[in-house]
């Protein structure tokens, strides 16, 4: 079967539409190109693979909260040893296994129409237009949940370390910036850049931390302060995990070209002038990039251990499209049900190069920060490089 999906082939099964078979046969054809561009773009499909779950699987649960569905996350019970001497007995200890419930959600694009008699005015790829628009379109809104969540684990580590309840609301004194860090809050869920907890710690007050938005560049000694929060320093509460993988966006990724000399040696220093940073690991830790800067944006660098001790995302429906024609008209959609999680909330942390805080701040003139460095809205999404629509071209025919 092609996967070339021009406008000419387009028309041909356009008269498929009107059969049950022939809609079956136009939506698999579809499906088949949607795919491949859900594996190499979407940022956490390299992060956390999804895992298919079917509805007679015991973890498929009927929540109490809501309509639908949920997924039963369970973990392993702690365990603990003593010493004693030969006639010591062990504590006894009843022992639970924690579990909670995640709801499935739908993932879906638009429902996209075209009347038969435009369509033949059109002479693109089809393929090309679902496979970059809609799609890419619905896995930007997936990439963006999931940063929303490894956001929320890295913020719920820094309340337990400091004391606060997770239903508290941060304050300015509070809230992770380099001038709180450099007060005594201390770095658990995230670390700060070596530059912007330099440039940031000698705010004049804690307010004038929270507002300081300037972007520092990534530096070598970032890296090995965000790795070393897996292991920990030691204490009860320390993960004791390895970091797997690092998330970063491709502008973060350009600062290593600029590593000097001193920090990567004089080989690969001139390798990366010549070539750009062109090794798949940091450090030993193999990253994955994004150029989606809306939903990663620059400045926000996070790290996981392996995803047995993290979350993951189940799949009870996989990518399925929709095809149909009623009279003239021509719709599209596509959508699949998933459910996506953190359990283990140690298994996320985060390295910011921003001396102020993103956070969600109570009395605190933080706005523009979380305009900058949070991720955008769903509602936001969308927006196009072109400015056909609104005449931004360069060299049409009204120029001669």
């Amino acid at each position: 079967m092609s996967t070339s999906f021009t406008a000419a082939h387009f028309n041909e099964l356009l008269d498929l539409l009107g059969t049950t078979d022939g809609k079956t046969k136009v939506a698999s054809k579809m499906t088949a190109f949607i795919r491949d561009r859900e594996k190499s773009d979407s940022l956490f499909a390299k992060i956390w693979p999804e895992q298919k779950v079917s509805e007679k699987d015991p973890e498929i649960q009927r929540s109490t909260e809501h309509d639908t569905l949920a997924y039963m996350v369970e973990s392993g019970p702690e365990a603990r040893a003593m010493s004693a001497s030969f006639r010591g007995e062990p504590q006894v200890r009843y022992y639970t296994s924690p579990r909670f419930l995640t709801p499935f959600y739908k993932l879906q694009t638009e429902r996209l129409q075209q009347s038969e008699l435009d369509m033949m005015a059109y002479r693109y790829d089809m393929e090309k237009m679902v496979r970059e628009r809609a799609l890419d379109a619905m896995m930007e809104v997936y990439d963006r949940r999931q940063v929303v969540l490894c956001e929320g684990a890295t913020i719920i580590n820094q309340k337990e370390e400091q004391g606060i309840a997770y239903s508290t609301a941060l304050t300015v004194n509070t809230a992770f910036t380099a001038f709180n860090v450099a007060a005594g809050v201390p770095e658990i869920g995230k670390v700060k850049g070596t530059d912007a907890l330099t440039a940031g710690a000698g705010a004049a007050g804690a307010a004038a931390g929270v507002v300081d938005d300037q972007l520092f560049p990534l530096q070598k000694d970032d890296i090995t302060k965000l790795l070393k929060l897996f292991p920990g320093t030691g204490g009860p509460r320390k993960s004791h995990l390895k970091c797997k993988v690092i998330g970063i966006s491709a502008t973060d990724i350009l600062d290593m070209n600029n590593w000097s000399t001193s920090e990567v040696g004089d080989e690969i220093a001139k390798e990366t002038t010549v070539k750009g940073y062109k090794y798949s690991t940091v450090q030993g830790i193999k990253y994955a990039t994004t150029t989606n800067t809306g939903v990663l944006r620059p400045g926000n660098i996070f790290a996981f251990a392996d995803r047995s001790f993290v979350g993951g995302c189940a799949t009870l429906r996989p990518l399925k499209s929709y095809v149909d024609k009623e009279l003239d008209r021509f719709t599209f959609e596509a959508n699949k049900i998933i459910a996506t999680y953190i359990g283990n909330i140690a298994g996320v942390r985060k390295l910011e190069l921003y001396a102020g805080s993103a956070e969600t701040v109570a009395g605190g003139a933080n706005t523009a920060m979380q305009a900058r460095f949070a991720p955008l809205a769903e509602s936001e999404f969308g927006a196009l490089n072109n400015l056909i629509s609104k005449g931004g071209t360069v060299g049409t025919v009204t120029d001669f």
